[in-house]
């Protein structure tokens, strides 16, 4: 077991993060399932959430995320929640979500530019439609209406600090192989909470985790406006990890 453990502390300094658990990571390599590192071709993360939420992350060894499923039962045997997937270099190319282990809601397929290509759109497992977001009309915009972006305090300048001043802070450049960039995606909520966070370019594990920490740690932004009401706002945030002597 001592390979496993040495394998968790270079990857992680603590194993919980805003409600979120580490509880198991399972080394998988040619043969199954392994304590040796070095015959590890990928390895799987189970995450523990409050209210009953699982999610099992799988890697490849130093490299990007391939899946991410979301459960809600600690044996893993119901999907209930996100779902992700990831080209080989890291892109996110398909975002759904399922209820009681059924397709649900609205499913995203990207390209490798990260332009939604197709959406799908399912009630229960029951597909209901398919969309080409190149064949939908644009709505007119209604110019006389006020429109406030949501704004970080302090501004752009200011959110860019908070992200550099973090980053010096962090050693998770010095646990992975050799640094690369993340794409994290997250939304500004009516009350200026950050939430939503995904990541959609993975680079490896170590890195994954720092950037959605940086996410959930935000400050409150101030809410964009629409009208007369506080609107949900959606940003994506690059993040590039630069391993010295590199």
């Amino acid at each position: 077991m001592k390979t496993i453990q040495l394998f968790i502390l270079s990857i992680f300094v603590s194993g919980i993060v805003h409600g979120q658990e580490i509880i198991n990571i399972v080394l998988v390599g040619d043969k199954g399932v392994t304590e040796d590192i070095k015959e590890t071709k990928y390895f799987i993360v189970i995450k523990a959430f409050p209210n009953s939420v699982f999610q099992r992350l799988e890697y490849k060894m130093h490299a990007p995320m391939q899946k991410l499923k979301t459960y809600s039962d600690s044996l893993l045997e119901v999907l209930n929640g996100d779902y992700y997937e990831y080209a080989g270099n890291g892109s996110l190319y398909i975002k759904g979500y399922y209820s009681n282990d059924l397709k649900d809601k609205s499913w995203y397929y990207y390209n490798d530019t990260g332009k939604v290509v197709q959406e799908r759109k399912y009630d229960n497992g029951k597909l209901l439609q398919t969309i080409n977001p190149d064949t939908i009309a644009k709505k007119p915009h209604d110019d006389k209406l006020k429109e406030v972006d949501a704004a970080y305090p302090g501004g752009d300048r200011a959110w860019i600090n908070y992200l550099q001043t973090q980053l010096l802070k962090s050693d998770a450049v010095d646990r992975s192989l050799s640094g690369g960039r993340v794409m994290v995606n997250f939304s500004i909520d009516t009350t200026g909470k950050v939430d939503r966070i995904y990541i959609s370019k993975s680079a490896e594990l170590v890195l994954d985790e720092e950037a959605l920490r940086l996410m959930m740690e935000s400050p409150n932004w101030k809410p964009a406006i629409q009208g007369d009401r506080h609107v949900r706002a959606y940003r994506r945030q690059p993040l590039t990890f630069i391993k010295e002597g590199d």
